[in-house]
């Protein structure tokens, strides 16, 4: 960024706070031509909504330099919400890091059409939906990127390393197009477990950008290792604005995959959500005292690892095998109702849009994540959170009840006959998912195999060979 501002582009952070970046940026300057210049000075910005931390950059900027910052280029207000419209040739900084969903409920009324009107959700609906879990990191980027830059614009930011390597909210972020006006992504440096900023635990990167250019796949990735960094590539998986995988070269053989075909019906799921009410479906043991009739065996991790064979949960499903509720009668006639009742106030308190949906509509005993393909007769099922291993495994039913997975502990894909479900799981290991998984770098993480992201590795209704970058 020194050659830039020795070369005279004008170069801002739009959300300066305490204008650590551009305090750093001087610095360099001065150690590298000896004086500060008043139009060099002019050539810098910083925009901050807290006057709080402008006024500690006056200060500490008079302390070390000895001179006022130019008061015509602090911009007291909120990036997003006023915008001051000017254009800028290099733009950097370290933008507020937080989903949607966490921001208090007065930012979020204010926040949710700007989401839409820059394009990163569809509507409001998508906001509260799973649009909720995008970042606002990627609100302020694609703000920055629509009001504040030109043609060729460099920007460079610290971000959750989340928007490039997570499956669903981030993928509109990926489109890496705002308005009609295309930016690439050039490069990334991706700190891994290396803590630069005291205190904060989400895994980061530095990422940089050019506007009005498309992305070339693979680009360079940087991995923090022993404070090293280690050159590596990366391409997204499928579509364009899918997660990127990493790997050690960049030769395109490399970013090819087979596919594996399934049907339209086979989309992998997560496991059934109880939406907080666990206490109330899932037994540890058989519930005697409920019609057997709804009461499935749950898969746990002992299950799936092998250490055991028959079920160490049950979990209690008012449901018929098509995927809907009981309605309150039937509820009543299968001898549940007088159960669920007893648990009246607490289902029907329970937090969450979409079985808000369902309560509404006087099915309190719901949950979320039921349909036919619960019922399926046989399951490809697998660890979804926390595993640094990919290990389907076939499960058909106990006891004439079929085998549930657990929330977005597990996931699923369902079959109709053992030689088909023996087909997927060997096209797993042939194909060899568990290495894609891992050039994702989500091991040991909550995303490390969900449905988003094993869909990326399926033909859904198609049969041809794809690059994945294509």
């Amino acid at each position: 960024m020194l050659s830039k501002l020795k070369q005279g582009n004008t170069i801002c952070d739009p959300t300066a706070g305490d204008g650590k970046f551009i305090h750093a940026l001087v610095q360099q300057y001065v150690d590298a031509e000896g004086s500060i210049s008043i139009s060099m000075l002019k050539k810098l910005y910083l925009i901050e909504k807290e006057s709080y931390f402008l006024n500690q950059f006056r200060e500490s900027f008079f302390d070390s330099f000895g001179i006022n910052f130019p008061e015509s280029n602090i911009f007291n207000t909120d990036i997003i919400q006023n915008n001051p419209d000017l254009q800028f040739d290099c733009i950097v900084g370290n933008p507020p890091w937080a989903n949607f969903t966490d921001l208090e409920d007065s930012l979020k009324e204010e926040l949710k059409p700007f989401f839409v009107s820059i394009g990163l959700v569809k509507n409001l609906k998508n906001v509260l939906l799973g649009g909720s879990r995008i970042d606002i990191a990627a609100l302020i980027l694609y703000t920055v990127f629509a009001k504040n830059t030109k043609s060729g614009s460099k920007c460079g930011f610290f971000l959750p390393i989340s928007l490039f390597l997570n499956d669903g909210a981030s993928d509109s972020f990926r489109n890496y197009r705002v308005g009609n006006t295309d930016f690439s992504l050039d490069k990334i440096h991706d700190f891994g477990d290396l803590e630069v900023f005291k205190g904060v635990g989400t895994r980061f990167c530095f990422a940089t950008f050019t506007i009005s250019q498309k992305s070339k796949y693979p680009i360079d990735y940087y991995i923090q290792s022993n404070n090293v960094w280690i050159k590596q590539f990366a391409a997204p998986i499928g579509s364009t604005n899918s997660p990127l995988i990493i790997k050690p070269d960049n030769l395109a053989s490399s970013f090819y995959i087979k596919k594996i075909d399934l049907d339209f019906w086979q989309q992998p799921r997560q496991g059934i959500n109880t939406c907080g009410a666990n206490d109330v479906f899932i037994v540890e043991k058989y519930p005697e005292y409920i019609n057997p009739d709804f009461v499935y065996p749950l898969v746990t991790t002992k299950l799936l690892q092998g250490k055991v064979s028959t079920p160490e949960k049950f979990i209690i499903l008012p449901y018929h095998k098509n995927g809907k509720p009981l309605s309150l009668n039937e509820l009543k006639n299968a001898n549940l109702f007088e159960y669920f009742l007893l648990h009246q106030d607490r289902l029907k308190n329970r937090k969450g849009v979409l079985i808000n949906s369902v309560i509404k509509k006087g099915f309190w005993w719901a949950l979320i994540g039921i349909g036919p393909y619960s019922f399926s007769p046989i399951k490809i099922i697998w660890a979804s959170f926390g595993s640094k291993n990919f290990s389907p495994k076939i499960l058909s039913t106990w006891q004439k009840q079929e085998w549930q997975a657990n929330q977005a502990m597990q996931a699923f894909i369902p079959a109709n006959n053992f030689h088909d479900a023996e087909r997927i799981r060997d096209d797993f290991y042939s194909l060899g998912i568990e290495n894609h998984l891992k050039d994702q770098k989500m091991e040991g993480t909550m995303n490390w195999a969900q449905p988003g992201r094993i869909k990326r590795f399926l033909n859904i209704k198609q049969t041809k060979q794809e690059l994945l970058f294509a």
